[in-house]
This record gives C-alpha cells, structure tokens and sequence, in this order.
C-alpha cells in the first residue's frame, strides 16, 4: 500500500475528493474489440479506428482538405497510435492526461515548440469529434485541454534571431556523412547538405521528381524521374514551391552532381516496396524504417541520431544544436561566403529564394526584370559544389 507522503498531488485530490482522473480507460477493451471487428469486414466496407474515421469523415469528407494536409494528419496520428500502443498499452482514443504530456515531450524532443503545438492541435480536433459524436467522451473531461495548460508550445523567437549554427569544418561535415553506414539515413543527410533543401521539401520528393540513369532503377521504378520539368535535364531534381509542407518561393530544378546520384543509387536500391495510399503511381522517395511516409520529425530525429551529442550544445550557449537547418546554412554560406565572385541571384535561384530588392530600400524596377533559369546555374553547380567524399 502506497503511503500518503508517495502519492502525488492529483492522486491525494482523486482520492479524498472521488475524482476520476483516467475516465477512459474503461472503454479501452471495448474500443479494441470494435477495431477487431471493423477488421474483420471486407477491405472495402472498412472504416478503420477512430482517427481514421475523423480524417475520412472530417478531413476528407467534411472539410474536403487537401491530399498534402491530410497527410500530416496521417503521420501525427501514425505517432500518436505507436505511443499509445506500445508505451502504455492504450487504445489511442482513451487516453488520460499523462498519455499526452508524455507525447507533448518526445514530440519536443525532435521538434520546435510550434510544430509540437501543431501535431498536437490535429489529435486535439479529433478527440473534439469524438466528444460531439456518438462516442464515450464526455465534454467534462479533454486530456488534450488540460496538458496544454502545462505546456509552453510557443518559440521563443530571440534564440534564432540570436543564434548562429557552430562553426564546422567542412572536413567535420565529411567525417560525420562518411560514417553513417544506414543508406536512408546517409541519403537524408547528405541530399540535405548537397541541396540546401528544407525538411519538409525533402520528405515531398516524389520519385518522379528525380532523374538519373541508373540501367537497374529506372527499369524497377518506371516512375523515376517523368515529371515534365525535367524533360529536357538529366541528372536533376525537381523541388516545386506550391505542395503542402514546402517553403520555397519558387519551383527549382536543382542539378544532382555524381555524390547526389549515388546517394540515391545506394537508397532506391534498398528502398522497402511499400505502397503509397496518397500517390499510388508517384510515391515517395523516402520512407521510414518501417515503410511509412517520411516526416519533418522523422527527419530531425535522424541528424540528433548522428549529429550529437557532440554537436549538440547547451540552452545557454552562444550557437544553435546542429538539425537539419544546419543543411541550409551550410549551403548558403558555402556559396556566398567560402566562394568568390557567385552572382547572388544564382545562389537565390538554387535556395528556391525570389528574385527581390534590398528589403531595407524600396523595391527597384529592375528588379521585376531580372530572372535566372536552371542553364544558369547548372555548370556552375556541377563545377563548384563541394565533395562529401561518400
């Protein structure tokens, strides 16, 4: 028996006033068993649990959402079931308070308050839904309502505008790729540095995206590399600006030099053979080790699993730990600062940046005339871009 002086505050209240602080847990067997059931059915009368219900009903149904929207509901979801199943042994629509603090800090781990605040709102509206539908979850009770109230999910702005990533020798950089032996991961990384392309840009990539002649992949994947604005450029890439999750200003064809390449090679090669729901004849071209779509927090988990803890530093300190947007800064200090003589509008071009005036001196007409194309920069690129020696 636990004495009073080991239990905690909310289980002393629970107690002395007959609070009930995990309402849902008794539902969790019956929720299991209708998932069982639902299993059971044809493939085509399934409704899936209940946050599959909410994405085909609200999401898909309801708000008529796009594909690029409703595929981070997917991933926040995919997350939120693997915590519950496997941490706490939790149907993932019967959680207590706990179950989500806990969720809030291993998201945080791999994530900036915002985004943490942004996965965690998706699961939010769902339980909501369940609370308005026919389900067991009583308005009087919102686990969600209340571990936000113990969590602080706003950035805090100073430590961006004050902080600079820690300066790295290139040669450090090329120790850390050189030994990542997982071909995913080494892929990942390396694309990232080679193309100073944003997390999110990077987990869009489609396989249609990419082209290359390699005689083996491109009979496998038929796919590789059709997208009609690399018709006329071989060995390039192509990142577009208007998909969900992608940044840039303006669509890029980026050149692949021969360490891009086979970097890639060495991933299609062993790329698991998992369908995509979303884009079925266009899939992706990362996914996680368990055949899953590729997130922003999948990618920042994969640079702390071999960036630190040596290139992690402190709270206090005076640089940023080294993520994934050390890529970006890598690469445009390598083009504007490490060279010399590279005209800054291709150096924008290759960054997915607009063509744009001082943003402190009122915008020049010339400005709205100058224009630069992938011929500008691909000898540029192909002659200039640094080695990681792979």
């Amino acid at each position: 028996m636990i004495s009073d002086n080991n239990k905690t505050a909310a289980e002393l209240r629970e107690e002395k006033f007959n609070l009930e602080t995990d309402p849902l847990k008794e539902f969790d067997p019956g929720f299991r068993e209708l998932n069982r059931a639902d299993a059971q059915k044809p493939e085509e009368n399934q409704e899936g649990d209940e946050l599959q219900q909410y994405i085909d009903k609200i999401q898909r149904g309801a708000l008529e959402n796009t594909e690029g929207t409703i595929y981070n509901y997917e991933l926040t979801f995919r997350d939120w079931r693997e915590y519950m199943y496997e941490e706490h042994d939790r149907h993932p629509a019967c959680p207590n308070k706990e179950h989500v603090l806990g969720f809030i800090d291993l998201m945080r781990e791999t994530n900036k308050p915002s985004t943490t605040g942004k996965i965690i709102s998706r699961l939010h509206e769902a339980y909501n839904w369940w609370q308005a539908d026919n389900f067991p979850h009583e308005s009087e009770y919102d686990p969600f309502e209340a571990a936000l109230k113990e969590r602080n999910l706003k950035d805090t702005d100073e430590e961006h505008k004050t902080k600079s990533p820690p300066y790295i020798t290139l040669d450090e950089v090329r120790d850390v790729v050189h030994g990542i032996k997982h071909a995913a991961d080494r892929a990942i990384i390396g694309l990232q540095l080679k193309l100073g392309c944003r997390s999110g840009e990077l987990a869009n990539i489609r396989i249609s995206e990419v082209r290359f002649n390699h005689e083996n992949i491109t009979e496998y994947y038929s796919v590789l590399g059709t997208h009609n604005r690399l018709e006329k450029y071989p060995n390039a890439l192509f990142i577009p600006h208007n998909r969900d999750g992608n940044k840039r200003e303006r669509s890029t064809v980026i050149p692949l030099d021969k360490e891009a390449r086979q970097l890639l090679i060495d991933w299609l090669l062993v790329r698991p053979d998992v369908p995509d729901p979303n884009n079925p004849d266009d899939p992706r071209l990362f996914m996680t080790h368990k055949g899953k779509p590729l997130s922003v927090g999948d990618i920042r988990y994969i640079w702390t699993r071999h960036w630190w803890p040596e290139y992690k530093q402190p709270g206090n300190g005076l640089y940023r730990s080294i993520t994934p947007s050390f890529a970006r800064h890598r690469f445009s200090t390598y083009w504007k600062n490490d060279l010399t003589g590279i005209n800054r509008e291709h150096v924008k071009y290759l960054r997915g940046d607009k063509t744009e005036a001082n943003p402190d001196k009122p915008s020049d007409a010339l400005d709205h005339y100058i224009h630069t194309f992938y011929e500008d920069v691909e000898d540029l690129y192909r002659n200039r871009m640094y080695d990681l020696y792979i």
